[in-house]
């Protein structure tokens, strides 16, 4: 009976973590404070500010498992500042990545349908 109980629930906890999508905080905490540690050394070259925030904003953002395996062997090795900067450059070269586009329909923009009941037109 108990070997059930352990079955059924780690057969849960599978189910559980297969619904939420991957995120390993700690690994995008070390890839948020070292960019940020980075676009703070570069305050005096915008060629590299502007690589450091695309950067981010892929790095820092939903990405397939494959990549986040990689960017975990770039945390293990400890990598840093202009290091680790050329290595998700490279990451983002092989495997395309491309930060995600901005949603432009704000509040603005959006279109409301109106419903209009027959009934009402008699």
């Amino acid at each position: 009976m108990a070997a059930y109980e352990t079955a059924r629930r780690s057969a849960a906890a599978r189910i559980g973590r297969a619904r939420r999508p991957s995120t390993d905080r700690r690994l995008r905490r070390y890839l948020n404070r070292h960019l940020q540690l980075a676009h703070e050394a570069a305050k005096d070259e915008p060629e590299e500010l502007a690589r450091i925030d695309m950067l981010q904003r892929i790095f820092l953002d939903h990405l397939p498992n494959t990549v986040l395996a990689e960017l975990e062997e770039a945390r293990r090795m400890e990598l840093t500042g202009s290091s680790l900067v050329r290595r998700l450059e490279a990451l983002r070269e092989r495997r395309r990545l491309n930060p995600s586009e901005p949603s432009d329909a704000g509040p603005a923009h959006v279109e409301v349908m109106r419903i209009v009941c027959s009934d009402g037109l008699v």
